[in-house]
């Protein structure tokens, strides 16, 4: 049976960039009578962004139906991109409990990345393959006409109704590679909003164009071992988008709790194959099917009451989360729903506005969730890690402060290895007589901060890790300004 066996005895690798931006916004308004009013808004944005990727890899493979290859590539890529907004809105109190708006608004923006490839494969001399590139234009406009109204029937109850019709058109162009096109898709956008006392529930939809990094205007074999094959996702994205809030704010403490739903009717998925006897992956983004993400919280803090000098409180937060994905790996057709949470248990002391501890622990979850059961291509893994911390404030005594924060976290260090990482950071402070400070801090004074990134994807559990900033000081130097108040 042919084996297949890869490694990359040198690789180099670089980047530059430049970039440059221009952003104006023009807002005018008129009261033109007691209860009515007059805006016109006008927006541009443009950036425009060049980029020099280098690499100069050399790859053996053994197999006998390839060769070793040393290949050199240089991708030049210009990325242009505008924003104009022009929108005219008028407001009218028609009472006390019913108002309503009307806004006019059109927009066009566009995109367009330019895409050079410069190859030099086994030292036979740089050429340019035009045939590997990924260049095309988007622009689209929107025409939207929007009319909301706003009704009060009692103190505690508010109700907004929004509706709207917006006609979206789509140009795409494909310089030297393929035929152009354009579509224009109207579309109605309602929305409901009604409040009662502190609880908030919402209704509405919107339209976007589709994302343009799943365009691929030619298939790319620039790579011995990859090849990515053309996809043109064009379709606009219909999002329906609903929220239940409740928030409770007293003095002495502090609730809310809110859970979005989010509903797509279509989505980016992605499609691999791979051929185990040779190593080499085809892969291709396509137009999947629809998606639907929630996002909840909950918040809660709790001040006690004072004893003596000490002050006391609570604080709790979770928020959890869901999204979901399509995945295609060999034909075999699986739609990912990925599940995480974030708890977080905080809870301070304070003596007499001197001295303060912040106890703290932190749960972070994650688990992937697919269609297709019983099956090698699509596995299913869950992840957490934990971490333990404490902060101590200490104010002014002498003209000397402290801040000082310390955490244990248990976290990934491999595959299947965990490991537990201390990581201290202090800040000294210094007043001087003028009320300005002298600031010395120490980050990561005990050296072990570490970058670290565990995933499943498919069948692939992946673990990388990197390092950062580690231990380093930084002494500076703080002066507040006196605010000086009008009469």
């Amino acid at each position: 049976m042919p084996g297949c066996e890869l490694y990359v005895p040198w690789s180099v690798f670089g980047n530059a960039t430049k970039n440059w931006k221009y952003h104006h916004d023009f807002y005018i308004e008129k009261q033109v009578s007691k209860k009515q009013v007059v805006s016109l808004r006008n927006t541009i944005a443009l950036n425009s962004g060049a980029a020099d990727n280098l690499s100069d890899q050399g790859t053996l493979i053994y197999h006998p139906e390839m060769v070793a290859t040393a290949l050199w590539k240089n991708r030049l890529t210009d990325n242009k991109s505008t924003q104009m907004l022009l929108n005219g809105y008028y407001g009218n109190e028609l009472s006390d409990k019913l108002s309503f708006d009307v806004n006019m608004t059109f927009a066009d923006n566009g995109v367009k990345p330019v895409d050079r490839l410069f190859i030099n494969r086994n030292n036979t001399g740089v050429i340019r393959t035009a045939q590997f590139e990924n260049s095309f234009e988007h622009r689209y406009q929107d025409y939207t006409a929007e009319i909301e109204l706003y009704w009060k029937p009692k103190e505690k109850i508010a109700v907004t109704f929004g509706t709207a019709y917006q006609l979206k058109a789509n140009h795409f162009d494909f310089p030297g590679s393929h035929q152009s096109f354009s579509n224009a898709q109207g579309y109605w956008l309602p929305s409901l909003t009604v409040r009662y006392k502190d609880f908030t529930i919402s209704w509405s939809e919107k339209v976007e164009s589709a994302a343009t990094e799943g365009i691929q205007v030619q298939t790319d074999q620039s790579e011995p071992l990859y090849t990515r094959l053309q996809s043109f996702v064009t379709d606009n994205i219909v999002t329906r988008h609903a929220r239940i809030e409740y928030r409770k704010y007293q003095q002495k403490y502090q609730f809310s709790a809110f859970l979005t739903i989010d509903n797509k009717d279509r989505s980016i998925g992605y499609q691999n194959w791979r051929n185990t006897d040779t190593g080499h992956e085809t892969s291709q983004t396509y137009q999947s099917g629809p998606v639907t993400n929630y996002n909840g919280s909950v918040m809660f803090r709790y001040h006690f009451e004072k004893k003596g000098k000490w002050t006391y409180y609570t604080s709790s937060d979770v928020n959890s989360y869901t999204f979901q994905y399509y995945r295609v790996l060999n034909d075999n057709h699986n739609k990912v729903t990925v599940l995480g949470t974030f708890f977080t248990q905080e809870f301070s002391l304070n003596w007499n506005n001197l001295v303060g501890i912040v106890p703290k622990y932190e749960l972070r979850w994650n688990r992937n969730l697919n269609t297709i059961q019983n099956n090698s291509d699509f596995s299913e893994a869950t992840y957490k890690t934990h971490s333990v911390g404490i902060g101590l404030n200490i104010n002014p005594v002498k003209r000397f402060s402290m801040e000082t924060s310390y955490t244990l976290e248990n976290r990934a260090s491999g595959l299947r290895e965990r490991q537990n990482y201390h990581i201290l950071n202090t800040s000294l402070y210094y007043t001087l007589k003028n009320n300005s400070q002298l600031k010395l801090t120490g980050f990561d004074m005990l050296n072990q901060n570490n970058n670290n990134y565990w995933n499943t994807n498919s069948n692939n559990v992946s673990y990388s890790t990197s390092n950062t900033l580690k231990q380093y000081f930084l002494l500076g130097y703080i002066y507040k300004f006196k605010s000086v108040k009008q009469q």
